[in-house]
């Protein structure tokens, strides 16, 4: 009896152990789920809020999604973006990275990488960036647009008109591609193409500030002098606070020895950026197209000071009696 006993404690024993332990293996598969559920809750909630314009209570969202959740390569680059956002651009870096580590087939991350170098003036690795981009995912247009904005501010213009080029062939409606692609033909001195490219960048986006003002560009580089001026006059009802704009107005009717409008161009130009040296000399430009030397004079002073090469361009126009050209930008 005793053995008896002893074996029916024994399983007794060991039943008991079984029983006991279920209960544990199961909150181990509830606590992964709920830790799983919280983290795409954090996620969404980090979503939101850099959709409020949050985005320091967005970052500690994601980092506390990423604690839970670290092998999601999306919570990173989310991370990243909000980062970025914040102007905080080391840890944004770190963080697309690391979504990177985790899918290095990740294009998107790649792309918003490749962002945070143009954004840092590291161009090549911006270039890097872009460039594997397109490898990914040769179809990804808003990459080539990236590519050939990159390519042309490093002076790579040749460059940067076939990566635009892509992009708006992948997107026929990419009015932004085309506005660009437009502003590269008219430095490769191609004005025609620049011409039809803007204008069917204005037919997508009428609205287009950027495009009504390359076009006004385009067609002072055709000497077609009015409807450069009416362009320009469309661009500043779209925004009238553009210097550059009011300026290149300018120098149009300096072109076309309509002196008194180029002042006054000029001068809505330094009102909007006093700073603006070049509207200063060609102010100055202007008034020598009247004989009004003593208001040239009084330019060049204050060029003389703030842009002594301007300057001296400047005095020896004035010296010699002879107008130039006003300058464009």
């Amino acid at each position: 009896m005793k053995r008896i006993l002893l074996c029916l404690i024994v399983v007794t024993g060991i039943q008991s152990a079984v029983t006991s332990a279920q209960p544990r293996v199961s909150s181990v598969y509830e606590t992964a789920s709920r830790d799983l559920a919280e983290a795409d809750t954090y996620h969404r909630y980090g979503t939101h809020l850099v959709e409020q314009g949050d985005y320091q209570a967005a970052i500690v969202a994601f980092q506390n999604a990423i604690q839970l959740k670290p092998t999601v390569a999306q919570f990173h680059n989310d991370l990243g973006y909000a980062n970025f956002l914040a102007a905080h651009y080391p840890q944004a870096i770190h963080a697309y990275l690391n979504g990177i580590r985790i899918q290095p087939n990740y294009p998107i991350a790649y792309m918003n990488l490749g962002m945070v170098y143009s954004q840092l003036k590291d161009y090549e690795k911006a270039v890097s960036c872009f460039t594997t981009v397109t490898v990914l995912d040769p179809t990804y247009s808003s990459a080539y647009y990236n590519l050939g904005i990159t390519y042309y501010q490093t002076g790579q213009i040749t460059k940067s008109a076939i990566a635009l080029e892509q992009a708006v062939r992948l997107n026929s409606h990419y009015a932004k591609a085309m506005t660009s692609l437009g502003s590269v033909y008219i430095d490769e001195r191609r004005i025609d193409e620049a011409i039809a490219t803007l204008s069917e960048a204005l037919t997508i986006d009428p609205g287009s500030q950027a495009a009504r003002r390359y076009i006004g560009n385009a067609y002072f580089k055709d000497r077609q002098y009015q409807k450069a001026i009416e362009s320009y006059e469309q661009a500043l009802k779209l925004n009238s606070r553009d210097a550059e704009v009011y300026n290149n107005l300018g120098v149009v009717y300096n072109a076309a020895r309509d002196f008194k409008r180029a002042i006054s161009a000029y001068q809505h130009a330094l009102a909007i950026a006093p700073e603006y040296w070049e509207a200063r000399y060609n102010l100055a430009i202007g008034y020598l197209g009247l004989n009004a030397r003593n208001n040239a004079l009084r330019e060049y002073a204050i060029l003389k000071k703030e842009a002594p090469q301007l300057a001296d361009n400047l005095f020896d126009m004035i010296y010699a009696g002879q107008v130039v050209n006003a300058r464009e930008h």
